[in-house]
């Protein structure tokens, strides 16, 4: 019987595998690993980036938003490279409370001089969040400084521009105006439309055949029916300056630019604003004439629109505060009652000034004669503890200045923010022994005045 090589017999006779022997281990072939272990590696850490960043962005976008909402200052900061002031502009430190002349102008043909149809004054108080919202009627007959007595209080626009208006206020009404602003209607449309629109609820029908075209004396006819309706810019400022179809004329004005003011605090809160940022920015530069710092234009608006109950004050004759009269033009005017008077004053009190009770001295260098006595008599008015008045070494100053006098003891850093800001002047320290009060006023060839 042949035997198999591969098998031999043990001495039981039975076969054993025969299994030759190495000397060398075995080498065991792995398989080689592919890349596809380490892609998923780093496809999963590109994901896990990706994904941390945009948390971290979301979580410094929220923790930005509630910085801003609970201490608005910080929005000025932030903005300040992106909304650069003009040269010469006197700066706010975000916690004084400030007032700012919101003037809306009508100009129907280009290089026309123009009246301010709207008068508002805006006080915000970043203290205590407040904000109010005053309007004045366009036909109150107060004093005009240069111009005369029972003069509509718009003719200080009309006369020598913003400056000369807000100066109008604080000479008439007593009311220290620290900044202005100014609209003029065919720029305002774009800026409600850049807001993609707003929201506001028509409260009778109106349907006006004769009112005015923006430009030119023709017709633009108005037809609204009554109810809530989303406008454009131009049927918003359509709506807010009808008063034809309206009994009450001047005074429905002022309600439904307080109502169109509302309405655009709403749409600026919506969450669609934020893409529309870029072009709401460049609308409010084309449309704005102002000598308020650019970035604390960001500021007012957070504070207005944390304020869920914006004061809104108007004068009218049916609330008792004026009463229809003849004023210098021979005109249908309003004159204040002394309920008028008393309002005023419990409106705009400024304890801080009071308190600091800090004492100036005006001094005229400019051309003009008696400004020094005339400039007296309106920050006297305007609640400054003014002790004198005179003429300065020259006439020929060119620039106005604030001037904190050295030589006196006691310290009026707010009186003299103040009356930098209403001045527009520069901020100066210099020992004056021969004045003997803490602030002089040195009135320059730039104060405002009669063009």
């Amino acid at each position: 019987m042949q035997q198999d090589s591969a098998w031999s017999y043990g001495p039981n006779g039975l076969p054993v595998e025969n299994i030759p022997v190495h000397n060398q281990p075995t080498l065991v072939m792995r398989p080689v690993p592919t890349e596809r272990p380490r892609r998923r590696r780093v496809r999963f850490r590109v994901r896990t980036v990706i994904i941390a960043a945009i948390l971290f962005l979301l979580l410094l976008f929220l923790g930005s938003g509630i910085v801003f909402w609970y201490y608005p200052p910080a929005l000025g900061w932030v903005s300040q490279p992106f909304l650069p002031s003009a040269s010469n502009v006197v700066p706010w430190n975000g916690s004084d409370p400030i007032n700012i002349l919101a003037l809306g102008e009508d100009q129907r043909f280009p290089g026309a001089k123009t009246h301010s149809d709207t008068i508002i004054v805006i006080s915000v108080d970043p203290g205590s969040g407040h904000v109010r919202m005053v309007s004045l009627p366009r036909d109150l007959a107060v004093s005009v400084p240069g111009y005369g007595e029972m003069s509509k209080i718009n003719e200080g626009n009309y006369l020598g521009g913003p400056r000369y208006e807000a100066y109008t206020v604080e000479h008439a009404l007593g009311i220290p105006i620290n900044y202005y602003m100014v609209l003029r209607f065919q720029t305002f449309r774009k800026l409600i439309d850049a807001l993609g629109g707003v929201d506001i609820n028509v409260d009778q029908k109106i349907n006006d055949p004769t009112y005015p075209a923006l430009q030119g004396s023709g017709y633009a006819p108005l037809v609204l029916n009554p109810g809530m309706q989303h406008m454009d810019g131009a049927t918003a400022l359509a709506y807010v300056r009808e008063r034809h179809a309206y009994t009450t004329g001047d005074e429905v004005r002022v309600q439904h630019q307080q109502q169109l003011i509302t309405a655009l605090k709403s749409q600026l809160m919506s969450p669609g604003t934020l893409f529309r940022l870029p072009s709401l920015v460049s609308a409010i530069q084309g449309a704005l004439e102002t000598n308020l710092p650019g970035n604390m234009l960001p500021v007012i608006a957070m504070h207005m629109a944390r304020n869920g109950s914006m004061e809104h004050v108007y004068f009218s004759d049916t609330n008792g505060m004026v009463n229809q009269c003849i004023g210098y033009d021979n005109g249908a005017d309003l004159c204040p009652t002394p309920a008028f008077w008393t309002k005023v004053h419990d409106l705009f009190q400024n304890p801080q000034l009071a308190a600091e009770h800090a004492t100036v001295f005006v001094q005229n260098g400019s051309y003009l004669t008696g400004e020094a006595a005339a400039v007296a008599k309106t920050l006297t008015t305007s609640q400054f503890n003014v002790v004198g008045s005179g003429n300065a070494d020259k006439n020929d100053h060119a620039h106005t200045a604030v001037i904190i006098n050295s030589a006196q003891s006691g310290s009026a850093p707010y009186t003299a923010r103040l009356l930098q800001q209403m001045f527009q002047a520069r901020l100066l320290t210099r020992s004056m022994p021969d004045v003997h009060a803490q602030v002089v006023l040195l009135i320059g060839n730039d104060v405002p005045q009669i063009q």
